[in-house]
């Protein structure tokens, strides 16, 4: 049965196969064996002579010749000949390809204007006028008067006309045209016949250039030139081998050899123990004098050996602008010379470096400022702590101030905690490479915190998720405490607790009254301040006990949950009476009172604030006028 299934499934692949190939197969004519003078037909294969090609032929075979692949007809793969020398194309003149032709293996005569070879791996005996995109590497093409993409193969003259926008095979005779890029080789640029001086030009060389003829340009090099009687800009990298009496070359930190023509080169800005990197605009003459030309300038980086420093650059004597670089280098910008000159006749300073630095410690009016030696080249932490810079600072606590660390600029102009904490790191692993001032951040010490904590109404439901819990407690500060606490509720610390057997559990549920129930809260200082285990904290009026940490502060405060505030009731005993009123009074003009003063209660007018107005519209209340409706009732928001 298995045998059986494995057969069927075979000749149904089998009848597939056959059905797509009578598809695919159908949408050409037959093939080409003999001869055809106008082929307007599409063609898979042709292994004969077509005279004038029209339409497509996917394949021209090994042996076989198309004379004229004419526009608009295309042409897949070439295996043989477009373009030929048979008896009938000598009669009526040499034809090519007008065409397109995706791939040449084979022989093409020539590539008419306006006509596409998109890949050629084989050879282009006559001209190229149209667009060749590639020429492969192992292919050859004798003359190229189009645009070529790129040259991996062999062209033997790129004529006037022609362009090609890379080169990384070889141009075997002379280039006339123009070579975007060489990565390869090329015999001559320009020059084509001992008798014209057709002028070459490549825009970047990174290749070899055998010789460079007379007018012509090489734009930027970077590769070799062997022999050069034309025009050269050249980089560094860049080697001109021979610049013959006929030839000009700009350079811009490359190398020439063996010249006598016209050299123009950088002035000398070199000295001892320093090397210079030579910018753009830097001329002059190769044989006896150096100068930049007239009207020009030029910029350059002189860079000290590891063991030196540039100490000074005068800006005179032609030097325009001289700036020292982080790295220890610097820019330098020359103009208006009119004669040779030298590092010395600049001003160029150069000296050994010290072993040791001095590194002043900015105490902040904290003290007399304290100054070291310090190794160059040692990490700044090690050198200060080496020489017991930090254990005088932390000694240098007081009752008021504690050293919190070392950074490049006071503490006042930092913004935040964490921006002063990167600069301080930065500053300790940064290696001592100069004389240098550093600060010392002295934080002020917080003496005394009070914390305020709303009584939970009875009744409300407390839920969790995901550690965070609502509602949270109510939380406040004492204004000018330089302190912040955390009530958000995604922050783990603001939570509600109970407890019993001395364990505590995050609380999730109905507060209940008569209950107590805690708040778990975070301390913060503001920047600039500190927070140890001598600051007081008081929650309520009572001390907290629980207190840890210098930064951070951990308290725990408990509450007795409450009903809610009946309107004017200040003093919490139910009832609204002439107490309340003047407890408001009371507070109004500052005098303590033996409770914390439940502002929603005595807000009595409903305003948003406690004044004097509250009391009066308590005192009118209870004689019976109708000054608010609500007092008397529950406060619906709680503190």
């Amino acid at each position: 049965m298995k045998k059986t299934v494995k057969v069927v499934a075979v000749f149904l692949t089998m009848c597939i196969i056959i059905a797509v190939s009578s598809v695919c197969v159908s949408a050409y004519s037959d093939d080409i064996t003999g001869t055809v003078n106008y082929n307007g037909e599409s063609r898979l294969n042709n292994y004969g002579f077509i005279w004038q090609n029209l339409s497509t032929v996917v394949n021209n075979r090994e042996g076989a010749t198309i004379h004229n692949n004419q526009p608009k007809a295309k042409i897949t793969n070439n295996y043989g000949r477009v373009g030929s020398d048979t008896v009938s194309s000598r009669i009526y003149g040499e034809a090519g390809n007008e065409g397109t032709i995706d791939r040449n293996y084979g022989t093409v005569s020539n590539n008419f204007s306006g006509a596409i070879l998109t890949y050629n791996y084989g050879s282009i005996t006559g001209y190229n006028y149209g667009l060749l995109y590639s020429n492969k590497e192992g292919s050859s093409l004798y003359c190229n008067s189009g645009t070529l993409g790129y040259n991996d193969g062999t062209i033997e003259y790129n004529s006037i006309g022609g362009t090609i926008y890379g080169n990384s095979g070889l141009i075997s005779e002379a280039n006339t045209g123009t070579v975007k890029i060489n990565e390869g080789t090329i015999q001559r640029n320009g020059a084509a016949s001992a008798f014209a001086f057709d002028r070459g030009k490549v825009e970047e060389n990174y290749g070899t250039i055998i010789k460079n003829a007379y007018n012509s340009q090489v734009d930027r090099n970077e590769g070799t030139i062997t022999d050069n009687i034309g025009y050269v800009r050249n980089y560094v990298g860049g080697n001109v081998a021979n610049n013959t009496w006929e030839g000009v070359v700009y350079n811009y930190g490359g190398t020439v050899q063996n010249n006598s023509g016209e050299h123009f080169i950088q002035v000398d800005l070199s000295t001892e123990h320093a090397a210079v990197s030579y910018g753009e605009g830097f001329s002059s003459d190769n044989d006896i004098d150096c100068w930049l030309l007239e009207g020009t300038s030029g910029t350059a980086t002189i860079t000290p050996d590891e063991e030196y420093e540039i100490k000074s650059i005068s800006a005179e004597n032609g030097i325009t602008a001289a700036v020292k670089n982080a790295d220890g280098s610097w820019s330098v910008t020359v103009g208006g010379l009119s004669s040779n000159v030298s590092a010395g006749d600049l001003g160029i300073n150069v000296e050994p470096l010290p072993d040791y630095y001095t590194v002043n410690i900015d105490l902040a009016g904290h003290g007399e400022d304290i100054t070291v030696e310090a190794p160059r080249g040692a990490r700044v932490f090690d050198a200060l702590d080496n020489a017991g810079v930090f254990e005088t600072l932390d000694a240098m606590e007081t009752e008021d101030f504690i050293f919190r660390d070392l950074a490049t600029k006071p503490l006042t102009e930092f913004a935040n905690e964490e921006e002063y904490g990167d600069d301080a790191y930065e500053l300790l692993q940064k290696a001592v490479d100069s004389d240098m001032t550093v600060y010392a951040g002295f934080y002020t010490k917080i003496k005394k915190v009070a914390l305020t904590l709303g009584q939970p109404i009875a009744g409300t439901t407390v839920s969790l998720e995901n550690d965070i819990q609502t509602p949270a407690p109510v939380l406040t500060v004492e204004e000018d405490s330089h302190c912040s606490v955390h009530s958000d509720p995604e922050h783990q610390y603001s939570q509600w607790y109970t407890k019993s057997n001395d364990e505590s559990t995050v609380f999730e549920g109905v507060f209940e009254k008569g209950e107590t129930y805690y708040a778990d809260c975070l301390l913060n200082p503001d920047f600039g301040y500190w927070l140890d285990d001598d600051t007081e904290v008081t929650a309520n009026g009572a001390t907290v006990e629980e207190a840890f940490g210098r930064m951070s502060l951990s308290v725990s405060l408990s509450a007795q949950a409450v009903s809610p505030a009946i309107l004017g009731d200040v003093d919490g005993d139910g009832d609204v009476t002439i107490c309340d009123a003047t407890f408001i009074q009371r507070a109004v003009t500052n005098i303590p009172l033996p409770f914390v003063l439940n502002e929603s209660a005595a807000d009595a007018d409903g305003d948003g604030e406690v004044t004097i107005v509250d009391a009066t519209y308590i005192q009118r209340w209870l004689a019976g006028l109708k000054v608010n409706e609500n007092i008397g009732r529950p406060v619906l928001s709680a503190n």
